[in-house]
């Protein structure tokens, strides 16, 4: 138990932006790598997209439970 205290005094700041990290990429926002030219010529393979996932939608993080449902994707 003295270790656990100490590593948690020693790292404490660390610990909690991974989790804070963890549960805003799970519930708010994340982003993905294009894996192929399917929407070449706009998104190129290997760009970075960063995902609203509230957009849609608020989750429980973690899950696939929502919360509050806003919007259905349309195309265009």
């Amino acid at each position: 138990m003295k270790k656990f205290q100490q590593l948690w005094r020693e790292n404490c700041g660390i610990i909690v932006f991974l989790c804070c990290m963890f549960v805003f990429r799970s519930a708010v926002a994340d982003w993905n790598d294009v894996p192929t030219a399917s929407m070449q010529p706009t998104i190129q393979i290997g760009d970075r997209l960063l995902v609203n996932k509230m957009a849609y939608d608020l989750r429980v993080p973690f899950t696939t439970k929502s919360l509050i449902k806003r919007a259905d994707p349309e195309r265009g």
